[in-house]
């Protein structure tokens, strides 16, 4: 069986962070469901006409696969927006019951293969079994694909979904439901309802689209009890007090995925997840989403907490958190040009380590003339690109009180892939708070801590600090963060995800050709001059 999400215009996004109503379904009396009339449009559908006649000396039954999520499919807590719709897919099966205390019997051929013949998927199915019935009413068992059991259900700890929003896999991954097939004339029909959980994950990322990040695995976790494993089946659905004893394995369930992209709001159609689980109540629950960058090798999990959660059977939940993984732009600036360095040539920016095209900007093309850095002289500051980055006695408060951290764990997106490695430097505030002795003005566009006035005084400005620190602050509110996004020269990518590189917007004495720039690595700070030729960063003072 396979389930698919669709979405309506508006997704809703709901962070299950508290805990769930529970709903119980009656311990022994099954419901019969009412058969729902075809519309026109249904009768008048190919896939709807499109069963064969009934094979000689077998018995019909239809079987209708969609289900509404505002019908059989209940929702609680806030969420709202989306249907469930369910298909019938090759190797589906249904188990019937002829007579009181008699076993379920396997049906002998359906006409799924026929109806998919140009798809993957069904609404409707005819499942034929030997011999004629004469009641009026029979039970049907829906145990999943490829089961060979009528009484039995696994919930698998591995499922795969290749495809964002086509969860192909359910119907090896547990899913399962009951029926009472009516007679309808010469046939009977029965609508499932279904008696395992859901989860459609349609994870997020707020600060932007992670380009190069791809999701492949999302995993989740209850910490007091099996939520896969081998569960016993009545007419009722799954026996719940069969539950195994939890452990390492049925404890969580891993969703490999086919390298999702990651959108900066939530949308079925990129990132559509669907998990089979087994109803309950689950305290201490913990998602885990893989990114991975083949480009850069760099994998990350993220990891968001659920205090608890509860699913009835044949509940659905929808669980949209935001990855909030840190996205930054790919534009690089020669000292104060008037437009970046890559600007008109964007396909042609490299967005490799080490990678190189030669339509960089040069000096003496007139077409190269708004990339080109400023040759404005001391003690003039940036007028363009660099006008809004820290001046030179900014920087060196940053190096001289900004109490560094280099922190290679936490992942970030940017120029088309993910990278590890950055620093974090005290905000102004938290310098003025923090700094020792505490007898200077703190004017730090106007003056170092040592009273220097490096925009106006004609000496070097250089400074620079040992990095002791590693990992990020306990207290992040404190500082700011600045990746290592490397530097262009010459048209080549370098030093991204090991060293950042970004330009102060004052000129340094004594040459048109240099200006003052931040650089920070694994082990060190500083502030010196650079050539104004290179492609670094502009930031702004925090």
């Amino acid at each position: 069986m396979k389930l698919r999400f669709v979405p309506l215009s508006a997704l809703a996004v709901l962070l299950l962070a508290t805990a769930c109503t529970s709903e119980q379904t009656a311990p022994s009396v099954q419901e019969t469901p009412k058969t729902p009339e075809p519309t026109e449009q249904e009768e008048g559908s190919d896939e709807f006409r499109s069963f064969r006649s009934t094979p000689p000396g077998m018995t019909a039954f239809f079987g209708r696969a969609t289900v509404s999520s505002r019908g059989t499919l209940r929702s609680t807590g806030s969420y709202e927006g989306g249907d469930i719709t369910f298909y019938w897919t090759k190797g589906d099966h249904v188990w019937i019951r002829r007579t009181p205390g008699a076993s379920y019997e396997r049906n002998a051929g359906s006409d799924i293969e026929q109806r998919i013949k140009n798809g993957k998927k069904t609404r409707y199915a005819e499942f034929y079994f030997n011999g004629p019935f004469s009641g009026s009413t029979f039970p049907i068992r829906y145990t999943g694909s490829m089961n060979a059991y009528s009484d039995r259900v696994t919930i698998a700890s591995r499922q795969a979904q290749p495809t964002p929003n086509e969860a192909m896999h359910l119907g090896v991954s547990g899913d399962c439901g009951t029926a009472v097939a009516t007679r309808e004339g010469r046939r009977f029909d029965f609508t499932l309802v279904r008696k395992a959980a859901y989860i459609t994950f349609t994870p997020y990322n707020s600060q932007g689209e992670i380009e190069g990040g791809r999701l492949t695995q999302i995993k989740i976790t209850s910490a007091d009890q099996a939520i896969n494993g081998t569960f016993g089946f009545d007419d009722n659905g799954l026996q719940l007090n069969t539950r195994p004893s939890h452990n390492s394995v049925n404890g969580s369930t891993t969703l490999i995925l086919g390298s999702f992209t990651v959108p900066s709001r939530a949308n079925a159609y990129k990132t559509g997840a669907i998990a089979v689980i087994a109803p309950g109540s689950y305290r201490d629950v913990t998602i885990e989403y893989t990114l991975e960058d083949k480009g850069t090798g760099v994998t990350a999990t993220i990891t968001k907490h659920i205090p608890s959660i509860s699913f009835a059977a044949g509940q659905h939940h929808l669980i949209s958190h935001d990855l909030d993984v840190m996205v930054f732009d790919d534009r690089y600036y020669m000292w104060d040009a008037q437009q970046e360095y890559w600007y008109d040539y964007k396909r042609s920016q490299p967005r490799e380590l080490y990678g190189q095209n030669d339509n960089y900007p040069r000096r003496g093309r007139r077409r190269d003339a708004q990339r080109i850095y400023s040759t404005a002289d001391f003690p003039s500051q940036g007028s363009a690109s660099a006008r809004n980055n820290p001046n030179v006695n900014e920087a060196h408060w940053y190096v001289e009180g900004g109490n560094a951290h280099w922190d290679d764990q936490t992942v970030w997106s940017g120029v088309g892939h993910l990278y590890r490695g950055g620093v974090w430097i005290r905000t102004q505030q938290a310098i003025r708070e923090n700094y020792r002795p505490r007898r200077y003005r703190f004017n730090f566009t106007g003056e170092t801590y040592n009273y220097y006035d490096f925009t106006s005084r004609d000496v070097i400005a250089n400074h620079s600090k040992r990095i002791i620190r590693s990992g990020k602050p306990s207290s992040t509110h404190e500082y700011f963060f600045l990746p290592a996004l490397g530097y262009y020269i010459d048209g080549k990518l370098k030093d991204i995800g090991s060293q950042g590189y970004y330009w102060t917007r004052s000129s340094t004495h004594g040459s048109i050709h240099t200006s003052y720039a931040l650089n920070f690595r694994r082990d060190f700070i500083q502030l010196y001059m650079v050539d104004r030729k290179y492609g670094l960063r502009s930031w702004e003072s925090k």
